[in-house]
């Protein structure tokens, strides 16, 4: 709040997410895919496809983050607190950064192609 003018902080999520309507959006899709480059620990600390996860999750609609890469603790904490959510990567280990970077196009689209999406009806 400001003295001088009629001010309040805003998460930035909730800003963006009011703006386009995400909320709504989401209860209307059959499916929600997000992404990141690294989901992980940070991720987890108010990231938009992490809240994206957490607002899917609260209106029942499946939803699919893929990522250059996923930590491996991170992965199975979503999945024990959202049933309806999958975690997956498309990066891979045994190339360096700059390989994976050079090949996101590719890697990302062989795998969402190569996706089965489980929770579809």
């Amino acid at each position: 709040m400001s003295i001088f003018y009629d001010v309040s902080l805003v998460h930035g999520f909730d800003l963006i997410s009011s703006w386009f309507e995400i909320d709504k959006k989401i209860e209307e899709a059959d499916y929600v895919i997000t992404g990141e480059g690294r989901f992980d620990q940070t991720s987890l600390s108010g990231k938009g496809p992490y809240e994206i996860i957490r607002l899917a999750d609260s209106k029942n609609t499946p939803s699919l983050v893929m990522a250059g890469s996923v930590d491996s603790k991170i992965a199975r904490e979503i999945s024990g607190n959202f049933g309806g959510c999958d975690l997956i990567p498309f990066g891979r280990s045994d190339w360096s950064l700059d390989e994976n970077l050079s090949r996101a196009n590719q890697n990302f689209t062989e795998t969402l192609i190569g996706y089965e999406f489980p929770n579809l009806t």
